[in-house]
């Protein structure tokens, strides 16, 4: 389910949109933020594009085993203020962790950190595309029935994109973050 997007401005996100009337503005939860009323084809446009986003996510995740493995499920994209941002949880299985089963063991959340960066590069890219570099400092022991990653696209470039991503515990707390580097076309 896609709880929010704000598929406005020049920030290139969703192409084929009306743009507000300065970057910052358009929709946000449904409620247009510009002068002119939002026209019917105007809704119809946004809708599919959201369900279009949803969609192109999800088959990615399904069409990798590794990622399927992980059992990773899209929560969310948005698109705050310019920056694409894509939330997957992931539920704890014995298979994910260390020794006694209670914690997250380090690779799973090295390849949800990965993933998320992927997924939050994807939207403006139109598809999966490959990791050249990451890096992922562990904060705390993820501990809890599931983990949370936000990915955030922080500079989509002719050949290489940005994304930061941050994994929060079942509790809100931070448990580790991580910088992608990709490639900007799909493949």
């Amino acid at each position: 389910m896609i709880a929010q997007a704000n598929l406005s401005g020049n920030s290139g996100a969703l192409q084929g949109l009306p743009h507000a009337s300065t970057p910052r503005q358009g929709l946000r939860d449904g409620i247009a933020r510009r002068s002119l009323p939002i026209m019917p084809s105007d809704h119809t446009r946004v809708h599919a594009d959201r369900a279009r986003v949803q969609a192109l996510i999800e088959s990615v995740l399904a069409d990798s085993r590794a990622t399927a493995a992980l059992g990773l499920v899209l929560e969310e994209i948005a698109d705050p203020e310019g920056d694409v941002a894509v939330t997957l949880k992931m539920q704890l299985k014995a298979e994910l962790t260390r020794g006694d089963g209670t914690v997250f063991h380090g690779g799973p959340l090295a390849s949800l950190v990965d993933v998320a960066g992927d997924m939050a590069v994807a939207v403006r890219a139109g598809g999966g595309v490959p990791t050249i570099s990451l890096q992922v400092d562990y904060l705390r022991p993820a501990t809890g029935p599931f983990v949370r990653a936000v990915g955030r696209l922080r500079r989509f470039g002719r050949t290489i994109s940005v994304a930061d991503v941050e994994v929060r515990g079942h509790d809100g707390r931070l448990c580790a973050v991580g910088r992608g580097i990709y490639s900007s076309r799909p493949g």
